[in-house]
């Protein structure tokens, strides 16, 4: 519950949200995190490119609004799915991939906005503007 209420009020009284990118191409945390910074309201305050520290170090002290997790990360132990269980309850989700739409169909049904790659700036805020319908976002 005290996820939600901090989520709240970072919605309505802080500038700025708070966001991970979870990736293990430097390439897309590089271009994540340039649309992040480009964008009004954005704040990045963490990148994770392994799995497994990104769900040990993600222990609700500070709460993103909102999380882009690569379908593409994961090792044997730790799986997109259980970063996304972890954040879920307090962050909304956005799922960036490489693969085709019927190789994901399981996140598909988690009912979370999927960006495919490539994708440019607007795809991104346009993402961001479906998550946040009230908020006003822009470069």
């Amino acid at each position: 519950m005290f996820c939600l209420l901090y989520l709240r009020f970072q919605l309505i009284f802080m500038e700025n949200l708070n966001c991970y990118i979870i990736s293990q191409e430097k390439h897309s945390v590089e271009i994540l995190s340039h649309y992040v910074n480009k964008t009004r309201r954005l704040n990045l305050v963490s990148t994770f490119t392994d799995a497994t520290l990104a769900i040990n170090l993600i222990d609700g002290k500070l709460i993103p609004a909102i999380a882009f997790i690569d379908l593409n990360i994961g090792d044997s132990k730790v799986l997109p799915i259980d970063i996304y269980d972890k954040l879920k309850s307090f962050s909304k989700v956005v799922f960036t991939t490489i693969l085709l739409s019927n190789e994901i169909g399981d996140y598909i049904g988690l009912g979370e906005e999927i960006i495919h790659k490539p994708f440019g700036y607007m795809s991104f805020l346009n993402c961001i503007k479906k998550k946040f319908p009230d908020l006003e976002f822009d470069s």
